[in-house]
This record gives C-alpha cells, structure tokens and sequence, in this order.
C-alpha cells in the first residue's frame, strides 16, 4: 500500500465524518423545531 493511497483514505475519512456531523445537526435541528421535547 502506498503512502498516498493512506493519506486519500485519511482525507475520506475526515471528510465524511463532517458531512454527518453537520447532517446530523441539520435533522437534529428541524426534528426540534417541529415538536420540542418537553
């Protein structure tokens, strides 16, 4: 496995992770907006 192949999968990894953070945060925030709990 090359040196380059791993950092492609690193920059994936990371990326991918904060495109569901921040979806995460958007549904989060529109499931609260529709019916708060408590």
């Amino acid at each position: 496995m090359e040196n380059s192949d791993l950092g492609f999968m690193i920059i994936i990894m990371i990326g991918l992770f904060g495109f569901a953070s921040f979806l995460f945060e958007f549904l989060g925030a529109r499931y609260s907006k529709k019916n708060k709990p408590r």
